[in-house]
């Protein structure tokens, strides 16, 4: 603990930990040559069956588990092939329910290599498989109209089929998959949501490949590789008292909890993150829940007006009310939260309506946290990167690592290794420059500098003499702000820590030099201690 008394900003504490998060899926596309995938279809529909990753091959009772892409291993049943919360046992790729007539868009540009009506390598029914030329293939399967023929080009979001129930017999929805290497059968089946569980893929025990993530990730998408979702009855739930919550197939994934309103709070359904083998970072996340359709298909009760939803956060529990009945069958936001280190929602059968005139609903629950790997240094030079850019902003290598430091008087460093922070101004006739080359990717939706000081001057109390300006320039040392982004003097506040944040949004998309630069006169010196420098960029 350093020697200074203060109560650090959980915020700026939360989003100093960021450098440890884990590389995009989209970064993995491109070391891998795949490709950019956006949703089948336009809106949200609910999941109705996960890929399979421990045997995709849709033999009778395949090997009795279903194995999904978070790492959640569950047993099936040996005639249904279900377990809860995911069926179903050997699926090959991923069902979404939707009426038949709904279209069906081309998930990336590529050629048709099939369009058929028939048993197509089973009994998907009417199928189009599309190749995009680096081996990756996109079926789809179950349409009721093909509008595209074989052979034909296609562009990414082309209308090229309408949902269906084909063969006759299955209820309507869209049968999704991916295939790499090739397309004929289950051998070349890959997950485009990858494989987020610990270890190797279980998938290459089955065909010898490994799943990566391989949706476009967009933020108007319902479907992105930024997402960890977790469902009602899945790992790291509790439905309490579960007795009191009925089941219904109705909800996404198959499965969901429902009961009637009531007049205490004593029901509840909490979800959690924390059972996962990749439970979430610290830092920003959207929040949402999935609101599934009328569970008994009865017109009563009607689903609940406001249901309040408790999200754990950085700086405790927060609250959001949503109106289930606006929501049927779509993810409603619950808001943009900072997360401490995983995710936590809690809600229950409370909801202050009449009591048992509303169904409450407890489904799925999705963050949204994009999560970028960050360089070791920048200096002068550097790629534009979302998440926490500065290095070694708490100084706590006692040197300056990730800085650029100049001294003209005094015979210390700047960076004081017995207190882990930067000493400037501190000599008569002084000048200390400080700065740091970050360099935030645009869009940018929060782009925030924050730095904590303290102030101790021996100079006289009634005239600026000493000062420490923070600027914001360029590459090159020129302004890009005419004025100082803070000014500090020796008749600022003094005795205490106090904290500073910026909002720099306007100015993501371009190298930056954040630099502190400290000057004193001849008279009494003025010290200007710097800590817990921190600039977060994130795009959510």
């Amino acid at each position: 603990m350093k020697w200074k008394v203060r109560i650090v900003v959980l915020l700026a504490l939360i989003l100093a930990t960021a450098a440890s998060w884990i590389p995009t899926s989209s970064a993995r596309v491109r070391a891998n040559g795949g490709v950019k995938l956006r949703p089948p279809f336009d809106g949200t529909y609910r999941t109705t069956a996960y890929f399979d990753h421990d045997e995709p091959s849709y033999a009778a009772g395949a090997d009795d588990y279903i194995h999904i892409y978070n790492g959640e291993r569950v047993p099936s049943s040996y005639t249904n092939k279900t377990g809860e919360p995911y069926p179903y046992d050997g699926h090959d790729g991923w069902d979404w329910s939707m009426a038949t007539g709904t279209n069906i868009l081309a998930s990336a540009a590529g050629d048709v290599v099939v369009a058929e009506w028939g048993n197509w390598a089973g009994g998907y029914g009417r199928t189009i498989v599309i190749s995009h030329g680096n081996n990756y293939y996109t079926v789809y399967s179950h349409l009721d109209q093909l509008l595209v023929g074989l052979g034909a080009s296609v562009t990414a979001g082309q209308h090229i089929a309408e949902s269906g129930a084909t063969p006759s017999g299955i209820s309507a929805h869209l049968h999704f998959g991916v295939r790499h290497g090739g397309y004929t059968d289950t051998t070349y089946a890959v997950d485009p949501f990858g494989w987020r569980g610990a270890g190797r893929d279980p998938l290459f025990n089955y065909n010898g490949k490994t799943s990566t993530c391989l949706w476009r990730s967009s933020d108007e998408d319902p479907i992105s590789c930024a997402d960890t979702i977790v469902e009602d009855a899945g790992a790291g739930t509790h439905a309490f008292p579960q007795a009191n919550w009925l089941i219904s197939n109705r909800g996404n994934g198959y499965h969901t909890y429902y009961r009637s309103n009531m007049a205490t709070e004593y029901d509840y359904h909490h979800w959690s993150t924390s059972a996962l083998p990749n439970p979430l970072r610290p830092g920003p996340a959207k929040v949402y829940v999935f609101v599934p359709e009328d569970p008994n298909d009865s017109t009563w009760p009607p689903l609940s007006q406001q249901v309040t939803y408790g999200i754990w956060t950085a700086s405790g529990w927060q609250y959001a009310t949503v109106d289930q009945s606006a929501y049927t069958n779509q993810w409603a936001l619950l808001g943009t939260f900072v997360l401490d280190d995983h995710g936590e929602v809690s809600t229950s059968a409370y909801t202050g309506e009449g009591t048992g005139t509303r169904w409450v609903m407890a489904d799925a629950v999705k963050w949204r946290q994009y999560q970028i790997d960050l360089p070791v240094t920048l200096k002068n030079h550097c790629t534009l990167r979302y998440g926490e850019l500065v290095v070694n902003g708490n100084f706590d290598t006692g040197d300056d690592t990730g800085w650029t430091i100049s001294r003209t008087n005094g015979p210390e460093p700047i960076v004081d290794p017995g207190y882990g922070m930067a000493w400037m101004g501190r000599y008569d006739f002084n000048q200390d420059v400080m700065y740091q080359t970050v360099c935030p990717a645009a869009p940018a939706d929060y782009a925030t500098l924050s730095f904590w000081w303290w102030v101790a001057s021996d100079d006289t109390p009634y005239t600026d003499v000493d000062y420490l300006y923070v600027y914001l320039r360029d590459t090159e040392g020129n302004l890009l702000y005419p004025e100082p982004l803070v000014t500090l003097t020796n008749l600022s506040p003094q005795g205490q820590w106090y904290v500073e944040d910026i909002d720099l949004q306007a100015y993501v998309g371009q190298p930056m030099r954040i630099s502190f630069e400290a000057s004193n006169d001849g008279s009494y010196p003025t010290s200007f201690w710097i800590d817990d420098v921190s600039f977060s960029v994130y795009d959510w």
